[in-house]
C-alpha cells in the first residue's frame, strides 16, 4: 500500500469536492469554464510566507491536462516566483522526484521558466515546448490557467499523462505555501468523457461580413524573404483579408508591400490595395480608401471609408519586454488620441464610428496596461489629459481574445526556441457599441488536419516559417442589434422572444445542425443541437446566434437580454 493518503473529504479546513460535468477548458484568461471542473481544491487558514496558494482545480481533455490556481498577490508566471508543480504520473512515492510524500516523474519551475522529467535512474531538464505547456495569462495576475500535454516523449523516453496521478503545488521558499498541507499529493483521476470541443471558426466570410481584418508582425521584413513567398501566399489567400496591419516592416515602403501582397492577391473588378507607412515598421494595406492617417506616439491611426462607413483602426507596436513605463505610456498617447478624436479635435469622425485597434501588444508585464486601454483610465493625466469613457461614452472597450485553430488556446507568439512560454501578445481591441464580431480565428497551420489544409491549399508548417507571431484574422459587421420582439431572417428563421431574459427558441424551415451563442468579445457561451436555448447564464447584454444548417450555409443573427 502506499503510504500517500488521499483526500476524499473535508479534512482541517481544507475543501475538496468533485463534479463530474467537467467542460473543455479554453486557455484564454477567462475562468467561467473551470465552474464544473472535476477537481476543485481551497486551501485555508495557512500560516505561511510569502504568496498564498488560495486554491487549484484541475480538468483534462483526451490531449491536455488543465490545471487552474489562485493566488492572494499579483505576479508574473513567467519570472519572479518561485511557484513549483510536481506530478507523480504512476503514483508510485519510491520512483521519480522525492517530494512531500510523493515521487514526480514532472517538476516544473514557474519562475524559472524550466523542469525535470525523472526517470529512475537519471533525469533531462525540460522546457515548456517539451510537454507542450500553456499558460495565461502573459500580463501580471493573481489567477492563472495553464495545460499540460498528455502524452510526451522525453528523450526517447514516454511520459504520459493517464489514469490517476498526484499532484503537489507550492511556493518553493522557506516556510513558503503548499497545496496540499500535509506531505501528500492531491490524487486527479482523468475524467475520459471530456472530449475535445473547440469553438468553430470558418476561412470563409459569410455574407453577413462587411469587412475582414488580418493582423501580422511578420518579424523584421520576413515577408519579402524569397524563401518564405510561397508560404506566405498560401497564409494570405486562405485568409483572403480585406484590410492588412502589418507590424515590423522596417526596410520596405508600403508601396512595396501593396505591390507584393498585388501580386498575391491579385485585384481585381476595379479593386486596388490603398497603403500607407506611418513610423519605423507599421504598415497598413486595405481594399477600402485611407482618409486620413497620423501618427500617435509610436503607433499608427488610420481612418478608412468601408463602404460610406468610417472607421478608425490604430496599428500599434508597443514596446517590448521589460519596458512598461514606455508600453505605458504609448498607450496614454492612444487613448488621449481616441478621446480627441471623438471630440473632433484630430479628425472630425463620425459620432459613434466604429474604432478597432489592433497589433502587437507586447503585453508582458503589468495587467494595468490593458485595463487602462480599455477603460480609459490614462495614468498620467497631466500630460495626456482626463480619463473617459471610450466606447463613445457608453463603456469600455473589449477585448476580442480570438482563439487558435486546433488548440485550446488564445495565444499569438508560440515562443518556439524560447524558454519564455507562448504568449499573448497580439491583441483586437474595439468599440461593441458599434461594432460586432462575427468570426475570429489566430491562424496555426500546425493545428490543422489534412482536410482542412488541403481545402484551403495551406501546408502544415507555413505559419511555422513564415513568423515567431501568428496572423489573427477577425470577421465584423456593422449591423445593429435588432430590438423587434421576433428576429425575421433568410429561409423563414425566427429567434423569440427578442430582448430575452434567460432562453430563446429558434424555428427554421431548413434543418439546423447545430447553434452558437457568442457574447461580444466573441467567447462561445453555448453550443447546441436543439432549437430551445435554455438557461443561459453569461452576463453579457448581447449576443450573437450562429445558426449553421444541415446544408452548410450559415447565418449570423443579433439578439439583447433584458
Amino acid at each position: 500500500m502506499q503510504n500517500v493518503i488521499r483526500y476524499t473529504v473535508i479534512i482541517l479546513g481544507i475543501c475538496l469536492f468533485g463534479n463530474l460535468n467537467g467542460q473543455q477548458i479554453i486557455i484564454d484568461e477567462e475562468f467561467d469554464d473551470w465552474n464544473t471542473a472535476p477537481l476543485s481544491f481551497e486551501d485555508e487558514n495557512d500560516n505561511i510566507s510569502g504568496l498564498d496558494i488560495e486554491s487549484i482545480s484541475v480538468s483534462n481533455d483526451e490531449n491536455y491536462l488543465f490545471i487552474q490556481f489562485s493566488l492572494d498577490e499579483e505576479i508574473l508566471l513567467q519570472e519572479g516566483n518561485f511557484l513549483s508543480l510536481y506530478i507523480d504520473a504512476d503514483q508510485n512515492p519510491n520512483s521519480g522526484y522525492q517530494t512531500n510524500g510523493i515521487g514526480a516523474e514532472l517538476s516544473f519551475y514557474f519562475g524559472d521558466r524550466s523542469g525535470f522529467v525523472n526517470f529512475s535512474p537519471g533525469f533531462v531538464n525540460i522546457i515548456h515546448q517539451d510537454i507542450g505547456l500553456l499558460t495565461a495569462p502573459t500580463v501580471s495576475s493573481k489567477q492563472f490557467e495553464i495545460a499540460i500535454r498528455r502524452e510526451n516523449t522525453i528523450d526517447g523516453k514516454a511520459l504520459n499523462l493517464n489514469g490517476k496521478i498526484d499532484i503537489v503545488f507550492e511556493n518553493d521558499i522557506y516556510d513558503g505555501d503548499i497545496i496540499p498541507n500535509d506531505f501528500t499529493g492531491l490524487e486527479y483521476s482523468f475524467d475520459d468523457s471530456i472530449l475535445s470541443s473547440l469553438p468553430s471558426f470558418t476561412f470563409s466570410k459569410s455574407e453577413d461580413t462587411d469587412l475582414r481584418i488580418v493582423n501580422y508582425n511578420v518579424l523584421r521584413d520576413d515577408l519579402f524573404e524569397n524563401n518564405l513567398y510561397n508560404s506566405y501566399e498560401r497564409v494570405l489567400q486562405a485568409i483572403d483579408a480585406d484590410i492588412i496591419a502589418f507590424q515590423e516592416i522596417y526596410d520596405n515602403s508600403s508601396a512595396q508591400t501593396a505591390a507584393l501582397i498585388e501580386q498575391m492577391l491579385p485585384s481585381t473588378g476595379g479593386q486596388q490595395w490603398y497603403h500607407e507607412k506611418i513610423g519605423a515598421d507599421l504598415v497598413l494595406l486595405s481594399r477600402y480608401p485611407i482618409l486620413d492617417d497620423s501618427w500617435v506616439d509610436g503607433n499608427a491611426a488610420f481612418v478608412l471609408d468601408v463602404n460610406g462607413k468610417e472607421i478608425l483602426l490604430i496599428n500599434v507596436h508597443l514596446p517590448c519586454c521589460e519596458n512598461n513605463f514606455e508600453r505605458q505610456n504609448e498607450i496614454n498617447a492612444i487613448l488621449q488620441f481616441i478621446r480627441e478624436t471623438q471630440e473632433g479635435f484630430e479628425y472630425p469622425l463620425t459620432q459613434g464610428a466604429p474604432i478597432i485597434i489592433v497589433g502587437d501588444y507586447n503585453l508582458v508585464g503589468d495587467r494595468s496596461q490593458i485595463e487602462s486601454l480599455l477603460t480609459g483610465n490614462i495614468s498620467n493625466n497631466s500630460n495626456y489629459g482626463p480619463d473617459f469613457i471610450p466606447d463613445w461614452g457608453k463603456g469600455p472597450l473589449t477585448d476580442l481574445k480570438p482563439l487558435l485553430t486546433g488548440i485550446p488556446a488564445s495565444y499569438t507568439w508560440p515562443g518556439e526556441n524560447s524558454s519564455f512560454f507562448p504568449g499573448r501578445l497580439d491583441y483586437i481591441v474595439y468599440t461593441s457599441s458599434s461594432l460586432f464580431p462575427i468570426n475570429s480565428f489566430v491562424l496555426s497551420t500546425e493545428n490543422l488536419d489534412q482536410a482542412e489544409l488541403s481545402q484551403n491549399n495551406l501546408n502544415q508548417n507555413d505559419t511555422r516559417f513564415n513568423s515567431d507571431h501568428l496572423p489573427m484574422v477577425s470577421d465584423w459587421s456593422f449591423e445593429e442589434i435588432v430590438s423587434t420582439s421576433v428576429t425575421q431572417i433568410k429561409n423563414n428563421t425566427q429567434i423569440w422572444p427578442n430582448p430575452f431574459s434567460s432562453q430563446i427558441q429558434i424555428e427554421s424551415e431548413e434543418e439546423i445542425a447545430r447553434i452558437q451563442l457568442f457574447d461580444l468579445t466573441g467567447k462561445l457561451v453555448k453550443t447546441s443541437t436543439q432549437k430551445t436555448i435554455k438557461d443561459i447564464q453569461s452576463t453579457s447584454d448581447m449576443y450573437i446566434v450562429k445558426i449553421i444548417y444541415n446544408s452548410g450555409a450559415t447565418s449570423i443573427h443579433k439578439i439583447i437580454r433584458h
